[in-house]
């Protein structure tokens, strides 16, 4: 059974926001189209909101020509300029790699109606949601805050008093139905396949300090 790898359309989504002065870059099963939907209704008619693959309910694209598919930290920098990249407040999130790999599964398992996708297939095929190479420069972490998809609500509430906007109350629940299974992360792994994963997400384990 062979996945298509391009189900994952614009999972490097932005924002920028020159009425708040900030720069969100989306990533994958980090609640990121929950967030975004949030943010585009705080966003004025002069910032860029970059559109999903499918439209979502209270989210309004704009302005968005020129910004494509898995924009990188260095090409949002191209194309806003130097000045407003390093003017304004950069972030976006992470997660346990092991626990993002079974939500990505899910995903793709739901989008691309694979009912029959077995997880240790998946992990097989390869093809994981690093997103680590979006928002580095050089090797080097570009955002001023990296938010944990672990403390989700305190990073999000954090994050809007900075930037002076409303926190979301609740926060949108987009894609959430994706997911068919309630069981722990950890239970869908044996040995060989806990170390697929470690490999893969080796920068993100050392960065940040994730363990299984």
């Amino acid at each position: 059974m062979r996945i298509t790898r391009t189900c994952s359309v614009l999972s490097h989504a932005m924002i920028v926001s020159h009425r708040h002065r900030f720069i969100f870059l989306k990533t994958r099963k980090t609640a990121g189209t929950s967030l975004e939907i949030h943010l585009s209704q705080c966003c004025g008619d002069e910032d860029i909101v970059t559109p999903f693959g499918m439209p979502e309910p209270g989210h309004r694209p704009r302005n968005h020509e020129g910004c494509y598919n898995h924009m990188t930290a260095a090409e949002i920098r191209a194309r806003i300029g130097n000045g407003a990249w390093n003017d304004y407040f950069k972030f976006c999130f992470e997660r346990n790699p092991w626990d993002k790999v079974v939500s990505h599964y899910f995903f793709v398992k739901g989008r691309q109606d694979l009912p029959d996708l077995r997880f240790e297939d998946f992990i097989a095929q390869g093809g994981f949601p690093v997103d680590s190479p979006a928002y580095r420069l050089d090797g080097a972490v570009a955002m001023d805050r990296i938010g944990r998809y672990e403390t989700l609500g305190g990073d999000i509430a954090d994050i809007c008093m900075r930037l002076g906007i409303p926190a979301p109350d609740p926060l949108p629940h987009a894609k959430a139905h994706y997911r068919d299974s309630q069981a722990a992360y950890r239970d869908f792994y044996d040995a060989g396949r806990r170390a697929v994963v470690a490999q893969a997400f080796a920068w993100e384990i050392a960065q940040f300090g994730y363990g299984f």
